[in-house]
């Protein structure tokens, strides 16, 4: 699996292709990408040369360019919503047709890889955990514990199957379905063990992040005050420990991460962690 297409970062404002197994996956999410659609299309099935490539061009934000959702097969018909793909020898399960953005957030891979090499011998939590990508690269290094949240029920299912595809410790990771921040409220004593939490938050698709059409300046004073970037729980983790926050969204870079942490460790609270 990869990312063929990163959108502007590839020159290609609202177009993006990823490559699971013999699909392709591709969302265009602008008038300008919508203008070349077929052409994009035809260029891909031409060159890459899988046996499908599938649309996923259903994200909120072509409504702000009056652009309708659309999503199916739109070369070839595999006849499979999953398709099997490894990433750093571990085994996933893909479901392009419902799963989020294009089935798997790709973007993320060397951030699932850096929680791999923090993970040994700690008690994880993984909030977001989707189709578990974090939570199994964290059992994967040697994680003691992974308590992984997630709210979708199907992406559960999601995740206890790539578990099973794996040769991994089923029973040092419980998957449970919850509203992370208000589960993390509930949590103190155990948030008072962990020595590693890793949130994946900021996507724009995300509720926790509002709606689509606010100015996107705005986003990264909104998302500290409201606590979608690091909730106040960080405060209880264990002392040394690591809070790994991974945002999906352009305003929201280093900088803010580290003022939100500046934000809820106060004046006279100096937070016992490494927020990265």
């Amino acid at each position: 699996a990869l990312r063929l297409v990163h959108a502007e970062s590839d020159g290609l404002p609202g177009l993006v292709v990823d490559r699971y197994d013999d699909v392709l996956v591709a969302q265009f999410l602008s008038a300008g990408a919508e203008r070349w659609r077929e052409t994009i299309l035809d260029a891909l099935a031409e060159l890459i040369g899988c046996e499908a490539v599938y649309e996923r061009s259903d994200a909120e934000v072509r409504a702000l360019e009056g652009l309708e959702p659309r999503s199916g097969f739109v070369r070839g018909d595999r006849k499979a919503a999953r398709c099997a793909i490894v990433e750093h020898g571990l085994s996933f399960h893909v479901d392009v047709e419902q799963g989020q953005k294009t089935g798997f957030f790709l973007d993320q891979r060397d951030n699932r890889q850096r929680v791999r090499g923090l993970a040994q011998g700690r008690e994880v939590l993984d909030g977001f955990c989707y189709t578990g990508g974090f939570a199994l690269a964290a059992l994967a290094g040697g994680a003691e514990r992974v308590l992984a949240l997630e709210s979708s029920a199907p992406a559960l299912a999601g995740a206890r199957e790539n578990l099973s595809a794996n040769q991994l410790d089923a029973g040092r990771i419980e998957f449970v379905q919850a509203d992370v921040f208000a589960h993390l409220r509930s949590l103190r004593e155990q948030i008072e063990l962990l020595s590693l939490m890793q949130l994946v938050t900021g996507d724009l698709d995300a509720p926790t992040a509002g709606p689509v059409d606010r100015p996107r300046e705005a986003l990264p004073a909104q998302m500290i005050g409201d606590g979608t970037i690091l909730p106040v729980e960080i405060r209880n983790v264990t002392a040394g420990a690591v809070v790994v926050s991974c945002a999906s969204i352009v305003p929201v870079g280093a900088q803010v991460i580290l003022r939100a942490a500046d934000a809820i460790s106060g004046v006279e609270y100096a937070l016992p962690c490494k927020v990265i």
